[in-house]
């Protein structure tokens, strides 16, 4: 996606929530079956379900949202932004604004943004973490923008811990944190609990939604083969095996999740408060 796109995504979105054509289809997290879904409160996981996946459907035709409004057109990423899809997307574009200004990135300069890029009605993730869209579209930027959410979630999801990963194995790649007061490390952002989230950061226990997803990724990180603890079922499906696979696994290389979050904070910190 271009800045520009992005800030039509936002207009769009922002326009919708003030004509109250967005509702909570269930209730639950703090919110009401049928009320309306504020400007203030809707996350990636409401635009992709209420608004993407309305306006594209689930046939031959079916795209991802960059694809629509690209026009054909390809478009490579200089940025790729690490996010959690449950942060409030007000935020997200406060905190994306932040990096924009800073360095000075034009209309038509490409973010790698997933729930734009990935057609959400066929999202493939690869047979490997390195055929994964995320891990490619690592290799065609330049540098890594983390989010860090208002309550520093994202410290906790394992896909975005081995996009972390992955860029600090780039020589050539750097790694940012953006708030909604600004980048971490600069004017605002210097101390306070969103970079206490990244002095506390612990790998080791981050998780992903799919049980296979994470334990590839921490077999990554461990530094061992990544189907290591899974097999096939009679019918082809990948299952977990092993019991207390986890606990072992880190135990066994604990060395190698401490030098990630170690270098996490290297990266993202400040001098002065490592």
């Amino acid at each position: 996606m271009t800045l520009r796109q992005l800030r039509e995504l936002k207009d769009f979105v922002l326009r919708l929530c003030k004509t109250r054509l967005l509702r909570n289809p269930i209730s639950g997290f703090g919110r009401v079956k049928g009320q309306k879904i504020l400007w203030t409160q809707i996350n990636q996981y409401d635009i992709c379900e209420q608004i993407m996946t309305r306006i594209i459907q689930d046939d031959e035709n079916s795209c991802s949202w960059v694809e629509l409004v690209a026009n054909g057109k390809i478009q490579s990423p200089k940025t790729f932004i690490s996010h959690w899809w449950g942060e409030f997307f007000r935020d997200f574009m406060l905190s994306l604004e932040h990096h924009a200004r800073l360095h000075n990135i034009k209309d038509d300069d490409g973010y790698y943004f997933c729930v734009c890029a990935n057609n959400q009605w066929k999202v493939e993730l690869g047979a490997s973490l390195e055929m994964s869209p995320f891990f490619l579209a690592l290799r065609l930027s330049s540098m890594t923008l983390v989010m860090m959410d208002r309550m520093g979630t994202i410290r906790t999801r394992s896909w975005c811990v081995f996009e972390w990963n992955e860029t600090l194995g780039l020589k050539t790649h750097t790694i940012q944190v953006a708030t909604t007061l600004g980048l971490v490390g600069a004017g605002l952002v210097s101390g306070g609990p969103l970079v206490d989230y990244l002095k506390g950061l612990h790998t080791a226990e981050a998780k992903a939604s799919n049980n296979i997803d994470q334990r590839k990724i921490m077999n990554r990180i461990a530094g061992v083969d990544e189907s290591s603890g899974i097999s096939r079922d009679a019918h082809g499906k990948d299952i977990l095996t092993g019991e207390n696979y986890e606990e072992e696994l880190v135990a066994n290389h604990k060395s190698n999740f401490q030098a990630l979050d170690d270098n996490v904070r290297a990266h993202t910190l400040p001098p002065e408060v490592l």
